[in-house]
């Protein structure tokens, strides 16, 4: 099974609550669901990312290993979720210029809206209506990721 993306998301969160309890609660999730996430994420790897010893919960050498790869997928996930958010509030940003069946064309006829509702593909969007209004939230402008899994878990600190 892949690696989906709440999953690195819940990853980062756990990364820096130190707590699964904090980190669901961070990410407006019950305890089980992200106790359940990580589980499949571990299963996935074959082996343990997290050391379970109470009262703290601290990166094993694998986990260690992942992060940087899981920052990088929630830094990308973030950034696409906000370039698609702009081009529907605003439009591509060269209206006089299309993208159709991998050749650029200038437009012919018709609105900004008539063009953006004709896809070819999956629709992008965040993954609950908890993360909606957070789709315009990127990572920090020092390339952290923590403002990104900020935006996309609620009730978190700001940095």
């Amino acid at each position: 099974m892949p690696v989906k993306t709440h999953q690195a998301f819940y990853f980062l969160a756990l990364c820096e609550e130190q707590s699964f309890t904090r980190a669901a609660r961070r990410c407006g999730i019950a305890q089980p669901s992200l106790t359940r996430a990580i589980q499949n994420l571990e299963s996935e790897f074959g082996g343990q990312l997290f050391e379970r010893n109470r009262p703290i919960v601290r990166l094993t050498h694998l986990g260690h290993f992942l992060r940087p790869d899981f920052e990088r997928i929630v830094r990308a996930t973030t950034a696409l979720t906000r370039k698609v958010a702009e081009i529907n509030d605003h439009g591509p940003p060269n209206p006089a210029l299309s993208q159709s069946n991998g050749g650029i064309h200038a437009r012919s006829s018709g609105s900004r809206h008539d063009n953006r509702n004709h896809h070819s593909g999956p629709e992008l969007a965040p993954h609950t209506a908890r993360d909606r209004g957070s789709a315009r939230a990127g990572a920090s402008p020092d390339g952290s990721s923590r403002a990104a899994v900020n935006s996309r878990c609620k009730n978190s600190p700001e940095p």
